[in-house]
């Protein structure tokens, strides 16, 4: 049970990491489109 319990938590917690990881993905391309405007 415990050991089930971990691999849904590291399952949840790899799903955090992945929408994480877009939405820095998201802010990293708006940052670069808006140093593209400033220059």
């Amino acid at each position: 049970y415990l050991i089930a319990k971990n691999v849904t938590l590291m399952l949840d917690y790899q799903k955090n990491i992945d929408e994480i990881n877009k939405v820095e993905n998201r802010i990293k391309i708006l940052d670069n489109t808006t140093i593209k405007k400033i220059y």
